[in-house]
C-alpha cells in the first residue's frame, strides 16, 4: 500500500464504490465475493460520507481493482459501467480529483455553490412628460470553473500537503 492511500483512509476519508451515487459507476458482483470480505463493498449514504461535492472518480488511490476480495481471481468483483476500460484499483499516485478531495477537505479549495445560476432583473421607468419607456435587463451567471491538473497538483502541495509530509517524515 502506498502512503497516499493509507494517509487518505486515516483522514476518514472511505474508499470511492462505498459512495452513494456508487451503482451509476460501478456494478458489484457479489457472487464472486469472499463473503467474509462482503463488507468492503457496503454503500454508505451521504450522511455518512460526504463525496465533497467531487465526481465519482475510477482513477482513485481509494479505488477497489477490479478483482478486489474475489473468491476465483480469474473473475471481476468490480465492474466499471461507464467507461468500461476505466483503471481501476491503482495505487501510484493520488488522481486530480482525490487532490482536489483532500484541498476541500482542509479548506484550500471551497466546495463551490451549485454548479450554475441564472438571475434576471427587469425594470421599467415610465416618465409622463416624453412618454418615454427604458428597459434594463441584467443577467447574473455564476459558474464554477475547473483548474487545470498541474495547477492543482501545485496548490495541494505548497498549501496543503507539504507540511503534512514533512511532519510524516519527521516524527521519531
Amino acid at each position: 500500500m502506498n502512503h497516499f492511500y493509507l494517509y487518505r483512509k486515516t483522514k476518514g476519508f472511505y474508499h470511492e464504490q462505498a459512495r452513494p451515487d456508487r451503482d451509476s459507476y460501478v456494478s458489484i458482483q457479489w457472487s464472486n465475493i469472499d463473503p467474509t470480505m462482503a463488507s468492503n463493498f457496503d454503500k454508505y449514504n451521504d450522511t455518512y460520507i460526504d463525496t465533497l461535492s467531487t465526481p465519482y472518480d475510477y482513477g482513485s488511490v481509494m479505488h477497489y481493482g477490479r478483482n478486489a476480495f474475489a473468491l476465483n481471481a480469474s473473475e471481476v468483483t468490480i465492474i466499471p459501467i461507464q467507461n468500461a476500460s476505466a483503471l481501476i484499483g491503482q495505487r501510484v499516485q493520488l488522481s486530480p480529483i482525490d487532490i482536489l478531495a483532500i484541498q476541500r477537505y482542509y479548506g484550500c479549495v471551497p466546495i463551490p455553490p451549485p454548479p450554475t445560476t441564472t438571475s434576471t432583473t427587469t425594470s421599467t421607468t415610465t416618465s409622463t412628460s416624453s412618454n418615454t419607456t427604458a428597459a434594463t435587463t441584467t443577467k447574473t451567471n455564476i459558474s464554477v470553473g475547473i483548474r487545470n491538473v498541474f495547477q492543482l497538483y501545485l496548490e495541494i502541495y505548497f498549501i496543503c500537503f507539504a507540511p503534512i509530509i514533512y511532519f510524516m517524515y519527521n516524527i521519531n
